[in-house]
């Protein structure tokens, strides 16, 4: 099943920044801060931001990001870690959003439990950033 949320906001996403690089062949004034720039910021951190609801969405959000040098400097370096927080919980999916287990085969009990896992990973990669930032 398609994130059709997380697809809209890619799709916004290059267009934030084909309209920035646009203005800034323009104008090729970095520091200016126009108007495109601040979209296109904007653009990035809603996808940094989005809460995956499948492991496709997952998955694409991680293939997307890696092939963006800016967004994944943006997650790497933004925000004094703040972007890879918000990055990291946003990949964790949330149990409401799974069928009962009692309609589940044997391999998908395991699937889930596997994710149970990475999302006790992530949860303490976050908690790590957390405390070196206190």
């Amino acid at each position: 099943m398609s994130d059709l949320a997380l697809e809209d906001l890619i799709k916004r996403y290059k267009e934030a920044q084909d309209a920035w690089r646009e203005k800034d062949l323009i104008d090729d004034r970095l520091g200016s801060n126009p108007v495109e720039w601040r979209a296109y910021m904007d653009a990035s951190f809603h996808i940094i931001e989005h809460r995956c609801s499948s492991l496709e969405g997952v998955s694409r959000k991680s293939e997307f990001i890696v092939s963006d040098e800016n967004l994944l400097d943006a997650v790497q370096n933004g925000c004094d870690g703040e972007a890879l927080k918000a990055f990291l919980q946003s990949m964790v999916i949330e149990p409401d959003h799974t069928p009962p287990i009692t309609t589940w085969h044997e391999d998908e009990l395991a699937l889930l439990e596997e994710i149970k896992a990475a999302k006790d990973r992530l949860a303490a990669i976050i908690n790590r950033i957390e405390g070196k930032k206190q």
